[in-house]
């Protein structure tokens, strides 16, 4: 029972460091829209930034679905509703690492 739950406590520790605050916002508003020099300079942060951020994605995928796969099968042989929970929520982390955002975008400054 010891070993459920620290293997427990080690999936939902994973899960919440994959997951990041849901309510950040990005700061306050510019009082003036951006010049076109200002998006002209997005526009080379979005082309510069998207390669990188796909580096690292496949990266954290890949170190997530490595740390997560052996930890849902180790949950497929307990029972229970600890167990449900625990392979919801590595199934919740592998999502949220693998899937969307594919192209880097700047944080919103509207």
């Amino acid at each position: 029972m010891r070993t459920q739950a620290l293997a427990a406590l080690f999936a939902l520790s994973m899960a919440s460091c994959a997951s990041g605050p849901s309510n950040y916002t990005a700061g306050p508003a510019p009082a003036t829209p951006p010049s076109p020099a200002a998006r002209a300079g997005e526009t080379v942060v979005i082309l510069v930034g998207t390669p990188i951020l796909l580096a690292f994605k496949i990266a954290v995928c890949a170190a997530t679905v490595a740390i997560a796969g052996p930890l849902a099968a180790a949950f497929a042989l307990t029972d229970g509703s600890n167990a449900r929970d625990a392979q919801r929520v590595l199934g919740e982390g592998i999502a949220s690492n693998c899937g969307p955002p594919y192209v880097f975008t700047p944080l919103a400054t509207d």
